[in-house]
Formats: C-alpha cells, structure tokens, sequence
C-alpha cells in the first residue's frame, strides 16, 4: 500500500470533472486510485509527494489498472489508458534515466509524469493540459464575440449605428439584416 496527497488528488479530479470527465476509485491491489473517465480514454491519477513514491509503486498499479480496466470491458478505451503521476516535488537529475524509462514502457498503459505539480487548481490545470479540451481565442477572451466584433469593426472605421444595428440583428435572429 501506498500513501497519496488527498489535496493534490481532489483538486485534480475537480479540474478533469470539471471539463467533463466522471470521477471514480479503482480499489486495486497495489492500492487505491482515482480514476477520471470519458468516451474515449481512461485515466488513474497518482498523486505522490516524491519520484520515490511513484516509482514504488507503478510496476505494479500499471498492470492492475489494465487488468481492472479489462475486468470492466472497457473496450477500445483499453488502448488510451494512462496513468498519471503528479508528483510534487522536482524529479532530481539522478531519477531522469528512471522516470524516462518508466514512461518509455507502455506494455500495460500510457504513463506521464509530471513533476513540481503544485496543490492549487492554475499549476493542476497544466500537468492535464494533455487530458483537456483546447480553450480557443473566443473562449478564453474576456469580452463576448459580439462585443469583439463589434471593437473590430470600429478599428475598421465602420460608423457606430451600423455596428449596433448588425450586433442587434445577429443576436435576435443569428443572421446580420442591416436596414
């Protein structure tokens, strides 16, 4: 059995549940561990303090999770399993030829480490960058697509009762009818 950092592994499954992936526990042999899933893949997230403690223990959860996996006919998503290390502290230079082997090894499932993986939801949100849907410019822009249309068109010089009559139009019916 091993130990896992609660905090590091609540905030991980909120950011994965959050971006639609439903959230459970293996309780395997090697020990428990979170699961995120979604239509296409199946994810175990390992949150340990260390490279030591993830390293103790993935030989083994690696092949529980794909006996576990199987177990429950996962189907075509038994081909994108991963087991995700989120580990806290930094990987020292002496377990670089370690963690690239371990990661090199995809017999049972895809494993990715990611190192210096803070407890707070910004740092969790990059190490399962690869897991999350890609935010578009109009997605993570601060101002609505109207609204930059409409700044756009005022950089073009088009006049102010043109801009407003286009936007109101487009947001009543979805088609631009200007007078």
């Amino acid at each position: 059995m091993w130990s896992f950092d609660d905090t590091q592994s609540s905030i991980a499954k909120r950011v994965l549940a959050n971006a639609g992936y439903a959230i459970g526990k293996a309780d395997l042999p090697s020990g428990p561990l979170d699961i995120a899933e979604d239509a296409y893949s199946i994810i175990g997230i390992l949150s340990v303090a260390d490279w030591s403690a993830a390293a103790r223990v993935i030989p083994e959860m690696q092949l529980d999770l794909a006996n576990w996996a199987a177990d429950r006919g996962a189907g075509p998503r038994q081909w994108d399993l991963y087991l995700v290390s989120l580990v806290q502290s930094a990987i020292e230079d002496s377990e670089l030829d370690e963690v690239e082997r371990v990661i090199g090894d995809t017999h049972y499932v895809r494993k990715i480490v990611r190192a210096n993986v803070l407890p707070e939801p910004a740092t969790m949100a990059r190490a399962l960058a690869p897991f999350l849907p890609i935010e578009t410019e109009a997605a993570t822009a601060a101002e609505p697509p109207l609204g930059l249309l409409a700044a756009r068109l005022r950089q073009e010089g088009v006049d102010p009762a043109t801009i407003a009559a286009a936007t109101d139009s487009f947001s009543r019916s979805g088609q631009v009818d200007i007078p």
